[in-house]
């Protein structure tokens, strides 16, 4: 992001004497700082539509400090106020929700008295049971509805549409099940997903032939053995910075990080350190790992666990770290058949125009969940088809991460080293270049290398990091 610049400029505003304006609108004191950047992730963003007004579910965000984040079905558009993330953290048991607008999860109000009893709102900081939902569907006619039922109580969320004023079509949990009528029904829709849609800008005419990329399986959140294991931001940045240092020492600047097992809140302090160690400006772009839902069409964001102190992280998934230029970015599901694994992997991609390349980070199944690699040999295909969309806008695509596979294992990943070189192949290299004790399962895939190399020891990780020059064009 821009703030190295704002950094500079606010040092240079202040010896002047001069006040700076707020770059963004006030809000009130409950939302979420990272709000804005949390809206970023590549997300699957859903509404909400009442069956029995057709409005769409708000977060009102302007009420006074009792009210603020109330949900209401009023709004007649679907703007940032009226979208949300469908999430779990109990591998697709229970539904939680995050406002993108506020930041929050919503939860239903159990502790409120009379006609607010069991309202919703999204002030949520975790999800505990407030913040659990069941999603009911019910077809009607060809329509396809959901029945919202709070785990709290166990009653179905119901908009209020004969109250006025600034309660009306207030959501709250107090149906029964067997008074379910147009108030309690709901439809959901899938808006554009996420800022980096779109078409990618120009690739540069004179592009960087070069560039230094870095892949590591940060190990964040799945395994307790690992010294980033439920850390927060401040800490896993610093465990980067310091793996960098110590790995290749303090002038070794890499022009892109692919990260994997990571959580979304880490991304901004991420962020935040590279541009302190590097003296430029970083995006850092995350996209979430999904586990199944009860739907077959319907994947659910996967949560982080809480850091060590409970306070909320965010998602589950991966991440690009790329120069700030970058203003397209995608990820795709890694999708295996239903019903076989218990996270539906994903692939994030990032492009950057001054090296007109994409730089794809990508965590595949494990061979636990995978034993014929069936599942794998399918995410294979999926990269090269991403690999192959991304050479049709004229970027030369790099990918890399925890392929969770090793070179000779079954031919899972000969189309891709029918394709492309391996990092692992570039001259000088010896031995097997093993990242995870004995085995190689992460790995960087171009166009050539002239050099790579693995990180001496893993740091707070169970995986050694990968170093590769990348040769462009």
């Amino acid at each position: 992001m821009r703030r190295l610049l704002s950094r500079i400029t606010a040092l240079c505003c202040l010896s002047l004497g001069l006040t700076l304006a707020a770059p963004f609108p006030a809000r009130a004191a409950d939302a979420d700082p990272m709000a804005d950047h949390l809206a970023k992730s590549s997300i699957s963003p859903f509404t909400l539509r009442n069956m029995a007004t057709g409005k769409y579910v708000t977060t009102e965000l302007n009420g006074e400090s009792g009210r603020w984040a109330l949900l209401r079905a009023r709004g007649d558009s679907a703007g940032s106020w009226e979208k949300f993330v469908r999430l779990s953290d109990d591998n697709g048991a229970t539904w939680s929700v995050r406002s993108i607008a506020s930041g929050r999860y919503v939860s239903a109000e159990i502790g409120d008295s009379g006609t607010d009893k069991g309202r919703l709102r999204a002030r949520g900081h975790n999800t505990g049971s407030w913040e659990k939902f069941r999603f009911v569907r019910r077809q009607v006619g060809a329509d396809v509805y959901y029945a919202v039922q709070s785990v709290a109580n166990g009653l179905y969320v119901s908009a209020e549409n004969n109250v006025t004023g600034a309660n009306a079509g207030m959501l709250r949990a107090r149906t029964p099940a067997n008074q379910i009528g147009s108030w309690e029904l709901f439809t959901m829709d899938f808006p554009e997903p996420y800022p980096g849609q779109g078409e990618p800008e120009a690739p540069s005419p004179t592009p960087r032939r070069q560039a230094q990329v870095m892949s590591w399986n940060v190990c964040a959140n799945n395994n307790s053995a690992c010294g980033d294991y439920r850390d927060d931001g401040d800490a896993v940045a610093t465990a980067l910075v310091q793996h960098l240092n110590a790995t290749l020492g303090s002038a070794y600047h890499p022009d892109v990080l692919l990260l994997q097992e990571i959580c979304e809140r880490h991304t901004r302090t991420i962020e935040s350190s590279l541009e302190s160690r590097t003296g430029r400006g970083w995006d850092v772009r995350f996209a979430p790992i999904k586990v199944e839902s009860e739907y077959p069409d319907l994947t659910l964001e996967k949560r982080c666990r809480d850091d060590q102190s409970g306070n909320d992280r965010g998602l589950y998934g991966v991440a690009v770290a790329v120069p700030e230029e970058n203003t397209k970015y995608f990820s795709r599901e890694l999708r295996a058949a239903w019903g076989t694994v218990s996270e539906q992997r994903v692939a994030l991609c990032a492009y950057v125009p001054s090296h007109a390349a994409a730089y794809c980070s990508a965590h595949l199944s494990t061979p636990g969940e995978d034993p014929s690699g069936e599942t794998r040999r399918g995410q294979v295909n999926a990269l090269l088809r991403i690999a192959g969309d991304i050479e049709k806008e004229g970027y030369a695509p790099v990918i890399g991460g925890d392929l969770n596979t090793t070179p000779a294992t079954g031919g899972i990943l000969d189309p891709l080293y029918t394709t492309f070189q391996e990092c692992w192949s570039a001259p000088g290299t010896t031995g097997t270049g093993a990242t995870y004790g004995t085995a190689k399962l992460d790995y960087i895939f171009a166009r050539g290398h002239t050099s790579c190399t693995v990180s001496r020891d893993n740091a707070h990780s169970d995986h050694r990091s990968l170093h590769s020059t990348v040769t462009l064009h």
